[in-house]
């Protein structure tokens, strides 16, 4: 079997290490190296990587530190210093199956393909959901049939965890240092390099959402990053596959939405704020159109219609009723 580099990038993720360190101890695949990469982390993460790294020396364990530069720098820190043949990543405080890189590696290996992708369960307190359902147990799509149903939320997702890639794909690509929301700005350029992507619709990762995640965090300029890197990832399909041009602008429409609900998140008497809420409703009223198709989402059909009857502040009382409810 072909060896796999499993990457953890860590910024001060003390108080769940242990737990994911079990679960890494406890993967069924044979031949596994395991990338921690210490991105500055002050909560004693780094220390806790050492001693683990010199307590369990049957198993490769390679610990970085370096000072704090984010999370697409560390996952590139982690493809650098990887020696596996394949990759993929988990987040610190995320959980996953004992079989989960083996099952990864299966696909891959069972469909002929260089990246696959599993199913993951979205858990939220003590509310759980799987993400995604796929007609069939296990299959390969064409990148093409792949990032039309991520374009329209369907089956697939820009996560970067939860997939495995062959070490070849990050030739010439990394993920933006600095910037929020790198998944979006990169998966895209993965499957289209692997021309075809392996699924299976096995729940092996479990998403962790907790209170100082990114979908949860008071709302900054920083969370504007999202439009930047959905562009970047519409104009790069688009070239490739330019007949995905109508999933393409629904897709830009919900990013529109989304970072309006982002900007939910804290004082609503902020002036920019406020300016900027009335821009990004000006934006989706105007681009409505965009989800005229079948294919979008229910929901953000819904965003828009109470949007444009009830504007701001009513998106803004069902968006709070509606995180109420998902998350009690």
């Amino acid at each position: 079997m072909n060896s796999v580099s499993l990457i953890v990038p860590i910024y001060n993720n003390y108080s769940t290490l242990r737990a994911l360190f079990r679960m890494i101890r406890q993967q069924t695949y044979p031949n596994l190296e395991v990338i921690l990469i210490d991105d500055g982390s002050t909560d004693g993460s780094g220390a806790l990587c050492d001693r683990w790294q010199a307590s369990h020396q049957e198993l490769p364990i390679y610990v970085v530190h370096q000072d704090n530069q984010g999370l697409s720098a560390a996952r590139n820190q982690g493809i650098a210093t990887a020696t596996g043949t394949w990759l993929t990543f988990v987040d610190a405080d995320d959980q996953i199956t004992p079989d989960y890189v083996a099952y990864l590696y299966g696909l891959t290996q069972k469909h002929a393909c260089l990246l696959a992708t599993c199913n993951h369960q979205v858990v939220r307190g003590q509310k759980s959901r799987p993400a995604f359902t796929v007609n069939a147990a296990t299959g390969a799509v064409t990148s093409h049939n792949f990032l039309e149903n991520l374009l329209y939320q369907q089956h697939f997702d820009v996560s970067s965890w939860g997939k495995l890639y062959h070490h070849s794909l990050f030739q010439a690509v990394t993920y933006p240092v600095g910037q929020l929301f790198e998944d979006t700005a990169t998966t895209f350029e993965l499957v289209l390099k692997a021309q075809k992507v392996a699924y299976g619709n096995k729940v092996q990762y479990h998403y962790i959402i907790r209170p100082q995640s990114i979908t949860t965090t008071t709302f900054d300029a920083h969370q504007l990053d999202y439009l930047t890197a959905t562009k970047l990832m519409i104009q790069g399909i688009l070239q490739v596959y330019p007949d995905l041009k109508i999933a393409a602008a629904q897709r830009l429409t919900y990013a529109y939405i989304s970072v309006l609900t982002k900007s939910f998140n804290g004082p609503q008497n902020d002036t920019a704020v406020k300016t900027l809420q009335l821009q990004l409703r000006q934006t989706i009223l105007q681009r409505k159109q965009t989800l005229l198709g079948p294919r979008v989402a229910k929901r953000t059909k819904i965003s828009v219609q109470i949007l444009q009857y009830f504007g701001v502040d009513g998106l803004r009382f069902f968006w709070d009723r509606y995180n109420w409810y998902r998350n009690r």
